[in-house]
């Protein structure tokens, strides 16, 4: 088993974005790009003191092509990445912590102890911290996805 080693506040988060999930058309950022899948109550995050964009990119063109591999239709796309301090996400109401896996250290959760459900709305104070996550990140497209670099 990993060491796991706290977060600090001033650490920047990475999230991997896809469209037409995490933005619009024009790729201008939704609160989705935080919202947890049913069923749970946190979203995976990557911690950019370990790894640099490039990890991340590629990890996003992974989970592309496995979306891609069970369903030929799927519409998921990797579009580039989101990055927020864990101070912002505190102060939004969010708390992270450190989840490394075996194939990835610097793996990170983003939680809100606030379960989203399938066939009921998201509750609205998952709404209210989402929003706030979303106005404080810093959203950064990739120009070239099919690129095997950060660029």
């Amino acid at each position: 088993m990993a060491e796991i080693i706290p977060l600090s506040e001033s650490e920047n988060l990475c999230r991997i974005i896809f469209s037409p999930y995490h933005v619009t058309t024009d790729f201008k950022p939704k609160y989705a790009a935080f919202l947890p899948p049913y069923e749970c109550d946190e979203v995976s995050v990557n911690r950019l003191k370990y790894i640099d964009r490039t990890f991340c990119k590629v990890e996003g063109q992974k989970i592309e092509k496995q979306m891609q591999n069970k369903n030929p239709s799927a519409k998921k796309k990797y579009q580039g990445l989101v990055e927020i301090t864990v101070e912002k996400i505190f102060s939004a109401g969010a708390k992270a912590k450190p989840t490394p896996r075996d194939y990835n250290l610097a793996h990170a959760d983003i939680y809100y102890g606030i379960l989203r459900v399938r066939d009921f709305p998201v509750p609205s104070i998952l709404v209210v911290i989402l929003k706030k996550l979303e106005k404080e990140a810093i959203y950064l497209r990739d120009n070239n996805p099919q690129s095997n670099k950060w660029e």
